[in-house]
Order: C-alpha cells, then structure tokens, then sequence
C-alpha cells in the first residue's frame, strides 16, 4: 500500500521500532511503501515501511514505525500540507493521524477481474 508520512526525522534511523516524529504538527512530506505490521517482543507493535533512501538506510531499506491500539486517538495538524499532496486551493492544514502521518493519506490497486464483464 502507498502511504505518506512525516519522514523529516527519519534519517538517523538505524534499527528498532521508530517513535520520534513530530505528533503535534507533522509535516507529510515523504511517499513510502505499507509493507506490513507486526510485534516486536521487547519494543511493541510496529508498521513496516519500505522507504526508497537505500538498502543501506535503516533496517536494510526498512523502517519500523510504531503502531498503537489507538493511533486515531494520536493526531496532531500538518501546518503545511503543499509539502506533501496538498493542492494549491487546498486547506491550509490538515489533521492527520497515527505515528508520522501513517493514517493520513493512503492508496493501494484495485484490479478488476476480467472474467466479471
């Protein structure tokens, strides 16, 4: 799945499960891939991201962004929302949610199946 994301603390990211963004005013700036989620035994749920920056950044190409059970519940306001997908006309802010932005903006394929028509 095609996700966006505040990745503007991300690049001393070496390992683990990553906590550090901005949840009061993220700024949605980065495209990343949705891979999966799982749990890790020692530093909790997490989302699994493929970033682009190299199989060198991170965890060989990954990042572990922390997942809670409430990450509506964690949402702040991206104060400029032209840096990611805003349009020119578009709102001045935006609210977004989940640890980086996770929740905000999303897109994943939806391929019809031929045979159906």
């Amino acid at each position: 799945m095609a996700i966006s994301v505040d990745a503007s603390a991300w690049s001393s990211y070496e390992e683990g499960v990553f906590d550090g963004c901005n949840q009061t005013n993220p700024d949605i700036d980065h495209a990343v891939a949705l891979e999966g989620y799982g749990t890790d035994a020692k530093l909790g749920p997490y989302w699994l991201v493929r970033n682009s920056w190299s199989s060198k950044w991170g965890e060989k190409g990954y990042i572990r962004v922390k997942r809670t059970s409430n990450e509506e519940g964690r949402c702040g306001e991206d104060l400029t929302p032209r840096d990611g997908d805003g349009c020119q006309d578009g709102p001045p802010q935006v609210k977004v949610c989940g640890t980086c932005g996770i929740l905000y903006d999303n897109a994943y394929p939806v391929v019809a199946n031929p045979k159906s028509k």
